[in-house]
């Protein structure tokens, strides 16, 4: 529990006025009561931002009673008229300024969107300024800076590998290094490199400040967090593009079309003040839009539209969704203004991977504070789904749920069509067992069906949206150790409305923690990766064969795992350690390359955008057989390098004494004339040629006969 008292320095007021050192310790012992069994308390800070104000010029300039006319005419009619809201205080002077405080900081943002460049009359234009930024446009250089652009030939150039291989980035001790990983011959080689084939350094991504890299959707950009800011890379040899400011970032997300991207420099906590998010335009360096997060907000609050149309926030019980790149919240279609959506207890939101349809979850988190006023109240909110179509704001009604959940996670199936919801549902006082709903979201008739399961550890949900793998705990051990609990591994296809959770099969008493899909939704690994558990490093590789019936490939045993995850294709398996090691697998188990490298940091793979639409992916798992025997020829070639390399020279040296002959031949030809002069006759017709045999002595020297 985080005290009160220990986080806020009192002692200036309490030396100048001693009689409120009592009064302090008596609301700070009564702030700590309240909060003592509030897992998600934070702890208290001294706000000193003024994100919440904004700044009018351009109004007319008047005083005495036109000046109290004005401030009607803006408050009480101007500002309901453009949805300006949750005013606290207005001050205006003569000078045809303003300054307004609102009740928020998003009620600011939303008051200076709406009301800049609004005409008053002929004369008057209203212009505005958040606070914050007074300073920085007061302050901004006058040298204009070209943004660093570069066409989408040079952002994609590392597709057009003739081979198709993939990149991955690895960061060890500091240095960072780009590397293509080959499948079929299992190697990595450089992709920056000299005549030697070693490796060229990129001093900019070697950058000693650098906190983590991160990639855009399609692998078109790289992102290097900076503690000042983000420094953006992309074209054929990750050049040094634009550089993004902000203070402390920790994290960015890139919209899905790549256009813009959100940062992220921490909690109200961590960093207490007005630009917690900023979103900007890529290629343009500019903020579209800042935020200051509340208590409530971290990582995670926000969230984008598949096509990057839109981004959504999560922000107590608001959700709103603004549109791009004017970051202005949707208008509502009967109201005309534009405005967030009150949803009580709103925890989490999702966007469905082909279309601007959002599933939004409400709930009092596990282990959340009620306080006293209503808990009651409180006590009895069981939970809410919401599904809306963006950007009508068009509302689809869940099935009503009947029971309390404190948690869910969402997962969308690849084409939008279902959801599975995996909620933590609350059975009793301190009971809790798993509840999965799965949604039938594209169908005229909108339906939920729902299960439930005990002794869960886990629920692992495939990014296809078709198979679910449930972790149990092995009732036979619960009294266990926990280091040493064995588990039970149920693999389930989500069907239809009928059969919603189909099992294939179990996997029984395994030590693994985990289920880690590949993104073809057949293949899995069962790892456990967790630190400081006796079972740490245990590695199994299976598969859900063509009759839905489950195989163990291969297992393995790596020490001191601390990493393991798919590659985005699903075909590699990537694999490190605290002990310097280094691996790739193929989905079957296979180790394909095994390295040592000290103080591995990160690995990241570099995505690839998908360029096969639904019906083509149909098409070529119709026609496979045609493909497979396209493509393994040109894999035979490549694994068997040597052979056809042989091959290769051998027909080369044929061809070239084929020429020799050919050139040869006809020289022969064009020198005939001159060899029959030459000769009397042509060499190439021997029916012309007369043999003569002269015999110079013939003798004979003795002759007897022989008797029989």
């Amino acid at each position: 529990m985080v005290d009160f008292l220990k986080h806020l320095d009192y002692s200036d007021a309490i030396k100048a006025e001693p009689e409120l050192k009592e009064h302090l310790e008596k609301v700070g012992k009564t702030y700590n009561e309240q909060h003592k069994n509030d897992e998600n308390y934070r702890q208290p800070f001294f706000d000193q931002d003024f994100s919440n104000f904004v700044i009018l010029a351009g109004l007319p300039k008047v005083d005495g009673e036109k000046l109290d006319t004005l401030y009607k005419v803006l408050v009480e009619k101007l500002f309901p008229k453009l949805g300006v809201q949750n005013v606290k205080n207005f001050s205006i002077n003569n000078d045809g300024g303003a300054i307004v405080e609102f009740e928020d900081t998003e009620s600011a943002q939303n008051a200076a969107t709406a009301l800049d460049d609004f005409k008053l009359d002929k004369q008057h234009t209203i212009k505005t300024c958040l606070f914050d930024d007074y300073d920085k446009i007061v302050n901004m250089s006058s040298n204009y800076a070209e943004p660093k652009l570069l066409n989408k030939e040079e952002l994609d150039n590392w597709l057009l590998d003739p081979r198709q291989r993939d990149q991955l980035l690895i960061r060890s001790q500091g240095v960072t290094t780009m590397m293509w990983f080959d499948s079929l011959q299992k190697e990595m080689t450089p992709v920056y490199a000299n005549n030697d084939g070693h490796p060229i350094e990129v001093p900019a991504l070697n950058d000693s400040r650098i906190t983590k890299f991160v990639w855009s959707k399609t692998g078109a950009y790289l992102a290097a967090l900076l503690p000042e800011g983000v420094q953006l890379f992309g074209g054929p040899k990750l050049v040094k593009l634009d550089f993004y400011p902000h203070q402390g970032v920790k994290n960015v997300e890139f919209a899905p079309n790549e256009q813009y991207f959100l940062s992220f420099n921490g909690t109200v906590i961590e960093a207490p003040n007005s630009e917690n998010f900023i979103v900007w335009s890529v290629g343009t360096i500019e903020k579209l839009r800042v935020f200051k997060a509340d208590q409530s907000q971290g990582w995670g609050s926000f969230s984008w539209s598949y096509n990057g149309e839109y981004l959504a926030s999560v922000s107590g019980d608001l959700l709103g969704v603004y549109e791009l790149p004017s970051m202005k919240l949707i208008e509502d279609v009967n109201t005309k203004k534009r405005t967030a959506i009150g949803i009580t207890h709103l925890q989490k939101i999702s966007w469905s991977p082909t279309s601007n349809m959002l599933i939004a979850a409400a709930y009092i988190p596990r282990g959340k504070h009620t306080g006293e006023a209503d808990s009651k109240q409180k006590s009895e909110f069981k939970g809410n789904m919401y599904v809306f179509k963006f950007p009508s704001k068009e509302q689809i009604k869940w099935r009503t749920i009947t029971w309390q959940f404190r948690d869910c996670q969402i997962y969308w199936d690849a084409h939008g069509k279902k959801a599975c919801v995996v909620y933590l549902r609350k059975k009793g006082k301190k009971k809790y067992t798993t509840q999965i709903q799965l949604a039938e979201i594209s169908s005229k008739a909108f339906s939920v069906v729902e299960q439930e399961f005990q002794d869960v550890k886990s629920v692992h949900v495939d990014e296809t949206g078709r198979r679910l793998a449930v972790v149990y705990l092995d009732p036979a051990a619960k009294d266990v150790q926990a280091g040493t609990l064995k588990y039970d591994v149920e693999i389930y296809k989500i069907d239809d409305e009928k059969t919603p959770f189909k099992e294939l099969g179990k996997l029984r008493d395994k030590t693994i923690s985990h289920v880690l899909w590949s993104t073809t939704g057949s293949f899995f690994a069962l790892v456990n990766n967790e630190k400081g558990n006796p079972n740490n490093g245990f590695l199994e590789f299976g598969v859900i064969k063509p009759n839905n019936t489950l195989e163990i490939l291969k297992n393995q045993r790596i020490a001191y795992m601390n990493r393991a995850e798919w590659d985005a294709s699903g075909r590699v398996f990537v694999v490190t350690s605290e002990g310097n090691h280094f691996s790739l697998w193929n989905p079957l188990g296979v180790q394909l390359v095994k390295d040592t490298m000290p103080g591995i940091e990160q690995v990241t793979w570099r995505p690839r955008p998908k360029l096969v639409s639904e019906e083509k992916e149909k098409q070529i798992i119709q026609n496979i057989k045609e493909y497979t025997k396209r493509y393994d020829i040109e894999d035979d070639m490549i694994v068997n390098k040597l052979k056809y390399e042989k091959e290769r020279v051998r027909k080369e040296r044929k061809e070239e004494f084929m020429k020799f002959l050919e050139k040869k031949k006809k020289k022969w030809e064009e020198t005939k004339a001159e060899r029959v002069k030459l000769f009397g006759f042509d060499e190439d017709k021997l029916s012309d040629l007369t043999y003569e045999e002269i015999v110079e002595d013939e003798r004979l020297q003795d002759t007897q006969i022989v008797p029989m």
